[in-house]
């Protein structure tokens, strides 16, 4: 470019233009971190009234994937239950537990736990036999025709070891435990020694040996059983016979 026949350089630079665009009138849209349902169970309530929570426009979600069902941080809105422990949400209605409720019966109120109720009957019997084997030691000791008597009680049955002051007492000694053993039997109300009206006792090479039966009801018992150790209906009698039974070894030597 020349100007009056002087030659310039021309020198082009960027050149910024303004242009006025008017603003926007629509609010911003804030975030949100967690979904309303929860958002409301956080909230703090000074008061006993019901917190009303205004409608806004976050609360519909613009997503396209998002369904009414869809699940917020474990949270269904549809059914107020948390799907990943099946536990109620926060915002479902919680009743209170009553102190005053009846108490629950299955079956109705006519419904009674079972009840186990033990016999009384074994343990009668052994106390009540273990008397008798006392007061037949005594009978022994008092007679001092033997040194000592020793009573054993096991699983099988009372061994009673008597040990005589001279041999030539054996048979003395003998009836004198057979007797007070009777004797025991008649005051004892649970024990029987059985055959007592036959063969009570059943001699050994080295002393003798009875059997005790228990009795539960003497106005159903089987008394032939009790008597004579035989019943004779052979296995179609309608008494009671002896349950509990015990074996007593008596021992004599020198």
């Amino acid at each position: 470019m020349s100007i009056n026949g002087i030659s310039l350089n021309t020198l082009i630079k960027n050149t910024f233009i303004s242009v006025p665009v008017p603003s926007e009138t629509s609010p911003t849209r804030r975030s949100v971190s967690l979904p309303p349902g929860v958002r409301l169970a956080h909230s703090t309530i000074d008061d006993d009234k019901e917190l009303q929570r205004k409608p806004s426009w976050a609360d519909v979600s613009t997503d396209e994937d998002s369904t009414p069902s869809e699940t917020a941080h474990g949270v269904d809105t549809d059914t107020d239950e948390c799907s990943s422990c099946g536990a109620p949400s926060p915002t479902a209605p919680v009743t209170p537990l009553s102190s005053k409720a009846a108490l629950f019966r299955p079956g109705g109120a006519s419904f009674m736990p079972c009840q186990v109720v033990q016999d009384p009957l074994p343990y009668t019997f052994g106390q009540e036999a273990a008397r008798m084997v006392t007061i037949m030691k005594k009978a022994v000791e008092e007679s001092e025709l033997a040194w000592q008597v020793e009573v054993v009680n096991q699983a099988s049955g009372w061994f009673i070891s008597i040990q005589m002051i001279e041999e030539s007492h054996t048979e003395q000694v003998r009836t004198i435990a057979k007797q007070a053993l009777l004797d025991a039997a008649l005051e004892s109300s649970c024990p029987y020694v059985l055959c007592y009206l036959s063969k009570p006792f059943v001699a050994t090479p080295d002393g003798f040996t009875a059997t005790l039966g228990a009795m539960r009801d003497e106005s159903l018992a089987c008394w032939d059983v009790y008597r004579k150790g035989v019943c004779r209906s052979a296995g179609q009698c309608g008494c009671l016979h002896p349950r509990c039974m015990m074996q007593l070894n008596v021992t004599l030597w020198v």
